[in-house]
């Protein structure tokens, strides 16, 4: 992480770059480099809502999320399906540093509004940025949660119990 050297004074040189290297976290000298441009970031191509969720970009996540959804419950063929999907993965993975700079400086932005000092930005970026692994694991439980939910609903109303579920 982004800290300044041990016993050197307090100076009030901070400039918001140095809020988003906060924000960033430990990955600050590998993706501070990249806000803003359309590098390709392998991990939101693999998993788009849980990446962006770790990341603590929870509004660009419930976006992906939704929009995945909604692909998920159009009345396409399966190779259609895989294909946009495909191409939202790509676009998400390309656009990924574009949107984490966008949810830095949303954040940075209101602090501003709100008359912070960077010293005080820097402490709150420390809480608010970085890396949130837990919130993953909490999506990760809901959607399993309602997976079941989903088929016992559905094996429910063909006849089938709660055991043939869990044998799936």
């Amino acid at each position: 992480m982004f800290e300044y050297e041990e016993g050197a004074a307090y100076d009030d040189t901070r400039s918001k770059e140095d809020v988003i290297r906060v924000f960033i976290g430990h990955k600050e000298p590998v993706m501070y480099p990249k806000l803003g441009t359309a590098s390709f970031n392998p991990f939101t191509f693999i998993s788009p809502v849980y990446y962006l969720i770790y990341r603590k970009c929870y509004i660009s996540g419930a976006v992906a999320y939704g929009i995945l959804f909604a692909l998920g419950t159009l009345p396409l063929s399966n190779y259609m399906h895989t294909m946009l999907v495909f191409v939202f993965r790509i676009v998400a993975a390309t656009m990924f540093y574009k949107i984490y700079q966008w949810e830095i400086m949303r954040r940075i932005d209101k602090w501003e509004g709100e008359d912070k000092s960077y010293k005080e930005m820097e402490t709150l970026a420390s809480l608010k940025g970085g890396t949130n692994i837990l919130a993953v694991i909490i999506i990760l439980v809901l959607e399993v949660i309602a997976y079941y939910i989903f088929y016992a609903l559905i094996f429910g109303a063909a006849g089938y119990s709660i055991y043939d579920l869990l044998t799936i």
